[in-house]
């Protein structure tokens, strides 16, 4: 039970990942449907909120994406490199010590 309750939380955050790439894809869908050109600037009536759309797709990978892949499984990554810098700066800074350097 523990690992379906585990599975469910990486898809569902794997779906949130997917959530600006969603909207990119919407975006294009419109510019294509008011008869936008593929690249370039769109002047078409209707494409006056497409720089609003701009803005909501960034704002949102820019803030979705870290999060994502914090809890998709990077914490656990970092809680690594933590401990390992930890103890390698712990195991140096007791030998500068003036009390003898004993391992226990």
């Amino acid at each position: 039970m523990k690992l379906i309750g585990l599975a469910i939380k990486w898809l569902w955050w794997l779906g949130v990942l997917y959530i600006p790439a969603a909207l990119h894809n919407l975006e294009r869908q419109f510019m294509d449907s008011i008869g936008c050109p593929p690249v370039g600037d769109c002047y078409v009536p209707g494409s006056e909120m497409l720089i609003n759309f701009d803005i909501l797709i960034i704002g949102l990978a820019l803030y979705l994406w870290p999060v994502s892949v914090w809890f998709l499984g990077e914490r656990y990554a970092f809680g690594a490199v933590r401990s390992f810098v930890r103890k390698r700066l712990t195991h140096h800074s007791s030998v500068t010590n003036s009390a003898p350097y004993v391992k226990y």
